[in-house]
């Protein structure tokens, strides 16, 4: 039985879980059956892609390794969890996010922060804008591609045997 699951009617402040507690109770029931389900190769867990990463090459999983960066600048920069300074550090990153942030999830938009911004970067309709940036994009990047395949050459297969040289991860020689 977890020991989230006590009953609250007993009145002490010990038998009542902070959030802090209810999160990891949650997180590793999630982690547990996520772990299990991934082992068997019979079911494979749904809404989850395992992907493995590189040890010696960090830039493979550049999305997490971003994240992590950007919390540790922001630790050193502020100093402790605790200070408010922290606190709206975070929501500064939760509102800037690579798409769509927990805040624009939640509330249909990004939220107002202490630091100034733009009336359209607050509007309802940057959906529509985003999406219309991101098919600009895509449409530069099929042009380039098409320009650079026009005088790409395919390269000859390495033979069984050949001699070739290989870099090492730490010493990058």
């Amino acid at each position: 039985m977890s020991k989230l699951s006590m009953k609250p009617t007993q009145g002490t402040s010990e038998t009542h879980p902070t959030p802090r507690d209810i999160f990891r109770e949650i997180a590793s029931d999630f982690l547990k059956g996520t772990l299990s389900a991934a082992s068997s190769a019979t079911s494979p867990p749904s809404g989850i892609a395992h992907k493995l990463s590189l040890p010696h090459f960090p830039q493979y999983n550049e999305i997490v390794e971003s994240a992590v960066r950007s919390i540790k600048v922001l630790l050193l920069k502020t100093g402790n969890i605790e200070f408010e300074t922290f606190k709206e550090g975070l929501l500064e990153l939760r509102n800037t996010p690579l798409r769509y942030g927990s805040l624009s999830i939640v509330f249909g938009r990004p939220m107002q922060s202490r630091l100034p911004a733009h009336n359209l970067s607050l509007a309802e309709d940057w959906h529509e804008r985003l999406n219309e940036h991101d098919r600009h994009i895509a449409k530069q990047h099929e042009y380039a591609r098409n320009h650079f395949d026009t005088t790409a050459n395919q390269l000859n297969p390495i033979l069984t045997g050949s001699k070739v040289w290989i870099q090492d991860p730490t010493s990058k020689i």
